[in-house]
């Protein structure tokens, strides 16, 4: 018998630098922002980041303001999300 389904969103994005070497032009994942949220109870929501790689440390440390400023979007973006899934919810219990 199967038990306690549940059904997740998952809100994922990358933070992206170019990097130069010589000639050649790299991008690079600096950081990596995931949101999970409960489709059952929205207010359930997990909000993480990581680093890639050693390489994305030592650029997060040059770019740290590109980072946060790209990790509030993503933040926005899954508040939002999280927003619409509750008002959704809310909507359908009436």
């Amino acid at each position: 018998m199967l038990k306690n389904q549940k059904k997740n969103i998952t809100l994922t994005a990358n933070s992206v630098m170019s990097v130069t070497e010589g000639d050649i032009t790299r991008e690079v994942v600096v950081e990596g922002y995931s949101c999970t949220i409960d489709s059952q109870n929205p207010e359930n929501m997990n909000v993480s980041k990581y680093f890639q790689s050693e390489e994305s440390k030592a650029l997060y440390k040059t770019n740290r303001a590109t980072c946060r400023a790209d990790y509030a979007e993503f933040e926005d973006a899954a508040y939002k999300l999280q927003d619409e899934l509750i008002a959704e919810r809310a909507s359908t219990e009436v």
